[in-house]
């Protein structure tokens, strides 16, 4: 999975521990400060603003990030041949600027699943970033990602609750919620995950 940067960020910065711990899939944005605040352009409104570059393109994540000492909220939709990230101001809400980008194996063959069966995902990332905070009053979404887990196609969405980090797993399939969870509980199970697959 690719959110072990994302959640060891927050847990590094909601728990206080040393940077010098940190590790994942994307080292270089480790090292960037983590957003701990909420920003004035919610997860969902950057949403149905890239919605505007790309009408027909399926979410595969947003997140709110510090990227060169600037908060923006980034979301990735998937656009035929590939992926399109659209980069917006996360105080303004002003389009920053749009990126082409290849797909990777599990973004292809989560849209491969979705294009066999599209009832498997009828919930798009807005309705699951809302049905995440409806669980977790007072939270906000730093994140949102599709993902598949055990079979099923669930929105993974972080949200900063405070000093806390939750991680609220939505079925992709009719909006309801499968799991919650502490962040720095998900980190742990990453990170067994991971050395499992590499023993």
């Amino acid at each position: 999975m690719k959110r072990v940067p994302t959640v060891l960020s927050l847990v590094l910065a909601l728990g206080g521990l040393s940077a010098c711990e940190s590790h994942g899939q994307r080292a270089e944005e480790d090292h960037e400060v983590p957003v701990t605040t909420q920003p004035k352009v919610t997860l969902c409104s950057a949403i149905a603003t890239a919605r505007l570059q790309e009408p027909d393109g399926r979410v595969l994540s947003a997140e709110v990030e510090n990227e060169d000492g600037r908060v923006i909220c980034s979301v990735l939709l998937s656009v035929a041949g590939g992926a399109r990230e659209v980069n917006l101001d996360a105080e303004s809400g002003v389009v920053l600027g749009t990126e082409n980008e290849a797909l990777d194996k599990e973004a292809s063959t989560l849209l491969e699943e979705i294009g066999r069966d599209p009832r498997r995902a009828t919930t798009s990332a807005t309705q699951a970033i809302e049905a995440a905070l409806k669980v977790v009053p007072g939270a906000w979404a730093l994140e949102a990602q599709l993902a598949s887990e055990e079979g099923s196609i669930v929105y993974e969405v972080l949200l900063v609750d405070g000093h806390e980090g939750k991680l609220a797993r939505i079925s992709a399939a009719d909006g309801h919620l499968v799991s919650l969870s502490d962040a720095d509980d998900d980190e742990e199970e990453d990170e067994e995950g991971e050395a499992k697959e590499r023993d």
